[in-house]
């Protein structure tokens, strides 16, 4: 039996050999398919399959802060979190975490840069039961001694280190102050919340020196800044574990006044609380489109194969019949052709690993930070899991494209194909060749749908008026709290920097802000409004921005009401504001909200006076209309972290160059971060968008030079086969213009029926895109009459050169073919 296998993978190999430019439109063909199948897979494996790495993840579960009935999940307390771990016997562990603080680093002799830290509790490597990469991790005593110990993550450990073993042991400076290097953390952890891939790790308890504006907040139990993970007891559930915590906090309640109660517990599985929580909520249904959309590219892959393969067995049919007659069994021949099959299949997923590289670094380097799916913890290609992958790709392509064919080819007739006789009615109507090409149009069909409805949200999207002015306008980002200013020191650097920044040559005008347009995150405050009745579930928090005089000048924001901010109103002088229309028609309709008194406004409950009304803008997205602001002046609300955004002349990227060097002489150790055109900006708010337009267009385009490839082949086939009932209908008197209308009617039958094929599958998947798109639906109107020209298009140029040789054929020798 083995002597027989050898055999027919020796006379396979040969087979593939035999025939050089089948076998490399196969595997280039199958190379594509399964590629960008295992880029796409390395890319969402994180938000849908991969486990968090950690010892038996399943027992992990997180910790949110909800109400009684489990809505509007946050973040917790360190004191609550302190409450859980001390009295709950539910968990062998309960740690604390927070993913998401940014901190200025600076290793010897360079600059200060702007990395994301994750805060963790001693106990929290422990509990995921991580070894270290090399050194170690931090642990519990850190948390007791308080040490000025860090812990590095892989990647940044290979970006700045060189991978060196030397690290360990050395020093680096966060927010002026020295800490030791421990350790790095294994090479496939990302943490457990992927909406932020810390770079570095520090003990929870260096909170002050981590994060100096939150200084306090370890013993603030009214400020929710800690997540929580826990490892349950064995043999314990999460319904369980859910009852202990909520008793606890129901205790802990009946001992606060009313009005500062702690909030309950909900708990979820640390999987589910990736996807259900920490991502953006359209991450996984994107990421569930991809998967669909290059699971089409690789059955379209498979289509051609089979058609290819399918053609081949034609030709080889004489080949086979001399088999028979000599003796081989069906089976026997059944058995070599499927092993050729499975060898083009796995050189296929070799050549996808190498694709699925290349193609998983174009879209990593393509997508930009913005996109919903987080790409910096995206799987690795080489991964025993992508491998493992690539070749349960290449065994189900196998199946796909290698049974029918190899049983079709196996089934001939003896006698009529050692004659060599050749059919002259050549493919038939409904052959399987022809049912190949039908499903390769309608899978295009499909794809060049999604693609253009896609782009046609994207152009809709941009179409969308922002409410300010991107064009001559730039931004950048400071932080002050890191470097140690106190409010009255940072009022003077701000007061400097703005001088400096309008003294440069062709700047218009500046302007500080703590939020500028357009990003998905924001500020939110909740207010009282004086004869004001909230709705029932009324939530009465509006956006706020924090910003200096000429703000609204330097955005092209128009005041329309009242006046906007001056140099007069400082610390000391009456507390003002100024409300959006959107907020002056909400709490104020039909009415002049000037001179309106807010009360319990900030952090020091402050009352403020309205001054004036701006024309709204789209601060966080453009898809949504615009939401109440109320906008703040910072010398009587101070923030350390800003957003200096100035208005130029001519192009605003030659101030930027120009930055650093503004900065550097007020602080030469103060990081820049954000700096970016605003138009820039604007564009990189439409990233989702973007993005998808751009894959589901690329591998649309692909399937669709596939179909086009496959009806080619198929024509010019058929078109042999056919080439002497050709030469009678040319004796008869057919025209050539005649016979090479018989090509083109066949190739836009084929298109049609795939064509219309497809319509009906994109319309009833529609429902699955309908919530990504903007502005139009998914039967848009625009879109079909786009790609049914884009498919008419395609057939006939795929259609044209069998149809030109058709036309030129000599009805003499055509007569004489055999």
């Amino acid at each position: 039996m083995f002597s027989r296998l050898w055999q027919d993978f020796r006379w396979g190999i040969r087979g593939l050999l035999s025939r050089p430019s089948f076998t490399f439109a196969a595997l280039i063909t199958l190379g594509m398919g399964i590629g960008i199948n295992i880029a796409i897979f390395s890319l969402v494996d994180a938000v849908l399959f991969r486990p968090i790495s950690a010892n038996d993840p399943a027992q992990l579960v997180r910790v949110f802060a909800s109400d009684e009935h489990g809505q509007d999940m946050s973040s917790s307390s360190y004191p609550v979190y302190l409450d859980y771990r001390n009295q709950a016997r539910s968990f062998s562990g309960l740690a604390a975490f927070s993913a998401w603080n940014y901190v200025d680093l600076s290793m010897p002799n360079q600059k200060p840069q702007r990395v994301v830290a994750g805060l963790i509790s001693g106990n929290f490597f422990g509990i995921l039961g991580l070894k270290p990469q090399i050194g170690r991790l931090i642990s519990a005593s850190d948390d007791q001694q308080s040490q000025s110990v860090i812990v590095l993550s892989d990647r940044f450990w290979r970006t700045h280190f060189s991978g060196s073993p030397t690290a360990i042991g050395s020093t680096v400076t966060i927010n002026r102050r020295s800490f030791w290097i421990v350790g790095v953390t294994p090479r496939d952890f990302y943490g457990v919340s992927l909406d932020s891939l810390p770079e570095i790790w520090i003990p929870i308890t260096l909170l002050d020196a981590a994060q100096p504006e939150f200084s306090g907040a370890l013993k603030e139990r009214r400020m929710g800044w800690v997540d929580m993970i826990g490892r349950l007891q064995p043999g314990g559930s999460l319904e369980q574990a859910q009852t202990e915590l909520r008793a606890i906090a129901f205790h802990r309640a009946e001992q606060q006044p009313p009005n500062a109660k702690d909030p309950s517990a909900t708990l979820k599985t640390a999987k589910a609380a990736l996807t259900e929580w920490d991502l953006v909520p359209s991450a996984p249904r994107i990421s569930w489109i991809l998967i669909g959309v290059v699971l089409l590219v690789l059955l379209m892959a498979c289509s051609v194969i089979a058609a290819l393969q399918l053609m081949r067995g034609e030709q080889r049919r004489h080949e086979i019949a001399v088999r028979l007659a000599l003796g081989a069994s069906r089976k026997r021949v059944i058995q070599q052709l499927f092993i050729e099959s499975l060898l083009l299949s796995v050189l296929g997923a070799l050549c996808g690993i190498f694709i699925a590289t290349w193609t998983a670094e174009l879209i990593q380097g393509l997508a930009p930070a913005e996109f919903p799916i987080p790409i910096g913890a995206a799987s690795r290609i080489l991964n025993y899991r992508m491998i493992l992958l690539a070749f349960l790709l290449s065994i189900t392509s196998t199946l796909i494209f290698g049974v029918i064919p190899a049983l079709r080819s196996s089934q001939v007739s003896i006698l009529k194909f050692l004659k060599r006789e050749i059919s002259a009615i050549g493919v038939p109507q409904f052959s399987l060749l022809n049912l190949c090409v039908v499903a390769q149009i309608a899978i295009s069909t499909v794809l060049l749908m999604g693609a253009g409805l896609f782009l046609r949200t994207l152009w809709k999207i941009n179409a969308v008026d922002p409410g300010f002015d991107s064009q001559h306008a730039c931004v950048a980002s400071i932080d002050l709290a890191k470097e140690g200013y106190t409010p009255g020191t940072g009022l003077i650097f701000y007061r400097e920097l703005l001088e400096q920044a309008r003294s440069v040559p062709g700047v218009r005008s500046a302007a500080l802000a703590r939020v500028v347009p357009v990003q998905a995150s924001g500020m939110r405050i909740t207010i009282q409004i004086k004869n004001y009745r909230p709705k029932p579930g009324e939530n009465m928090g509006v956006d706020f921005n924090v910003i200096t005089p000429d703000f609204f000048q330097s955005l092209g924001i128009h005041i329309l009401r009242g006046r906007g901010f001056s140099r007069s109103d400082r610390s000391g002088s009456p507390a003002v504001a100024i409300v959006n229309q959107a907020m002056a028609n909400r709490y104020w309709p039909n009415q002049d909200p000037i001179g309106v008194i807010l009360e319990d406004v900030g952090p020091n409950s402050n009352k403020v006076e309205i001054i004036g009304v701006v024309a709204d803008a789209k601060y966080r997205n453009l898809r949504e209309p615009a939401e109440p602001m109320l906008y703040l002046p910072l010398d009587q609300f101070y923030l350390p972290a800003m957003t200096l955004l100035v208005r130029t002349e001519q192009d605003p990227s030659n101030f930027l160059q120009s930055l650093p060097s503004v900065v550097s002489h007020l602080n030469s150790q103060l990081p820049i971060y954000g700096a970016a055109t605003l138009a820039e900006k604007l564009q990189s708010s439409m990233a989702q968008e973007r993005t998808i337009s751009f894959l589901v267009s690329a591998f649309g385009m692909f399937a669709l030079l596939l179909a086009a490839f496959g009806l080619y082949g198929i024509l010019s086939y058929s078109a042999e086969l056919r080439t002497r009932e050709f030469g009678v209908r040319m004796a008869l008197g057919a025209t050539r213009n005649q016979l090479s209308g018989l090509v083109f009617s066949r190739a836009f039958q084929l298109a049609a029926a795939g064509f219309f094929i497809g319509v009906i599958a994109a319309i009833s998947l529609s429902k699955s895109v309908n919530h990504l798109l903007f502005g139009i639906n998914a039967s848009d109107p625009i879109t079909f009459s786009m790609i049914a020209f884009t498919i008419i298009f395609s057939s006939a140029f795929a259609s044209y050169i069998p149809a030109r040789r058709v036309g030129r054929l000599n009805p003499i020798e055509a007569l004489r073919y055999e």
